[in-house]
């Protein structure tokens, strides 16, 4: 009797491994699904933040163009971060991206680079009629008379093209 009951113990705890081998071969399988799961969110996240980011980026490096002599390029690049996917903003000066830019470009840069992406933000959030802007010297680091020219046009270009009506203190 003592043999039937240890007996029934093994094929009890053999069944009880059994059971648990199969769930665990579930669990193995969901945890792959998951994770194919979570790579496809990823991948449809940073390509719909690369294409949300392309008009930002698109209207700073239009008006650093338009203001520098040495025109920069402006990007917002995707990285993956903790699991998540994370915005970088990045300055590209004669095809080198620059680690830093607060101490490797001029101040007037990153001034046109503020403004840019105010206005860029502007557009984004607000209807049409209710695009206004106004800001206290945004351009006090910009040097030169021709780069105050080329800001001014260029205030007066994305006044038409984006409906931004701007109200600026200069000095």
């Amino acid at each position: 009797q003592k043999l039937d009951q240890l007996m029934g113990k093994y094929q009890a705890a053999c069944q009880l491994v059994r059971q648990n081998a199969i769930q665990l071969v579930d669990a193995a399988d969901q945890e792959a699904d998951l994770k194919a799961a979570r790579a496809i969110v990823q991948t449809v996240a940073t390509t719909v933040q690369q294409t949300v980011h392309a008009k930002p980026a698109g209207v700073v490096t239009y008006s650093l163009r338009a203001v520098s002599e040495d025109p920069h390029t402006f990007e917002i690049a995707s990285e993956m971060k903790r699991g998540r996917t994370e915005a970088k903003l990045v300055f590209v000066r004669r095809g080198m991206v620059l680690d830093d830019p607060v101490h490797e470009v001029g101040g007037g840069v990153l001034e046109v680079a503020a403004f840019a992406l105010r206005v860029a933000c502007l557009v984004i959030e607000k209807p049409l009629k209710r695009r206004l802007l106004v800001l206290d010297e945004p351009f006090g680091r910009l040097r030169g008379e021709a780069n105050r020219q080329r800001m001014r046009d260029l205030v007066l270009s994305l006044a038409r093209d984006f409906g931004v009506q701007f109200v600026l203190n200069l000095d």
